[in-house]
């Protein structure tokens, strides 16, 4: 198996496992309305589908690197430009302290 290959089978599980955490959570969410608990849980939620769709986009991304024949996608190819002509590249999201 091809070293990328090994990365990207990792991301999955990496993937897998968050998805698992997402399930978890949506269940604590529909036991209904408990103080503090329910917003941690909501605050989990969120941070897990990030992760979700971070690691969506990381292995999207590898699968590229790992077909030569594939045509590039680089991340500046979908930026925006904001208004003032500012470039942002579609994974940062503004107010993002990367």
């Amino acid at each position: 198996m091809r070293e990328e290959n090994v990365f990207i089978k990792k991301l999955i599980d990496a993937r897998d496992q968050q998805v698992a955490q997402r399930r978890y959570v949506a269940a604590e969410l529909a036991q209904g309305y408990k103080r503090d608990h329910t917003e941690k849980m909501r605050e989990a939620f969120i941070v897990i589908q990030k992760t979700i769709e971070a690691i969506d986009r990381v292995i999207k991304e590898e699968k590229g690197l790992a077909d030569p024949l594939s045509p590039p996608e680089g991340r500046f190819e979908e930026a925006e430009v904001e208004e003032g002509g500012t470039l942002l590249p579609p994974l940062v999201e503004e107010g993002s302290p990367i």
